[in-house]
């Protein structure tokens, strides 16, 4: 990527699952779209943190940490989009009282517009990690991220059908009482 970077004169754009309802990686110029890259390719057992390809999508980040008992502490209800995507346009997943999937992110790789490539994390630049974090694209190309985790554990959907002014009466104390 920043070989390609380097080389290229003109904007660039990264472009991912295409899930955003924003038009946000049209392009004029040169979209790239390294899909073929995903996966992840580093665990640590110690600190629970795994660094994944930022092209990884949801369903398979998901899927890997399974593999090692792990698990993303929160997801959104749609799983399609890549890291990037859903780190770059502030994906929040469910839950009141889970945070949006960016904060889970310790270190990032950036690639910038001059083939410039960057390892971030919040001590060695504070300023362009909190940036990185939620950057619609626009600070160069995302290449890596990694993630805390949690220990994998089990969800229970249960699904009822009610009358709609009862369940008006009794959202907030549902809300309080589940964590989705």
């Amino acid at each position: 990527v920043a070989a390609h970077m380097r080389a290229t004169t003109g904007r660039v754009r990264p472009v991912g699952s295409g899930h955003s309802f924003t038009g946000l990686a049209p392009s004029e110029g040169m979209m790239v779209d390294a899909s073929a890259l995903e996966g992840m390719f580093a665990y640590d057992a110690a600190t629970g943190e795994a660094t994944f390809v930022a092209v990884t999508r949801l369903f398979h980040v998901a899927s890997a940490l399974d593999e090692v008992g792990r698990a993303l502490p929160n997801l959104p209800d749609i799983d399609v989009q890549t890291l990037a995507g859903s780190f770059a346009t502030g994906t929040h997943g469910t839950g009141n009282t889970l945070s949006a999937l960016h904060d889970y992110i310790t270190a990032f790789q950036l690639v910038t517009a001059n083939g410039e490539v960057m390892d971030v994390t919040e001590t060695s630049h504070p300023e362009l990690f909190g940036a990185g974090k939620v950057s619609l694209g626009a600070l160069g190309i995302m290449t890596q991220f990694t993630i805390r985790t949690v220990p994998q554990f089990n969800l229970h959907r249960q699904m009822v059908a009610e009358e709609i002014d009862p369940f008006f009466e009794k959202i907030e104390d549902l809300a309080k009482a589940h964590r989705n």
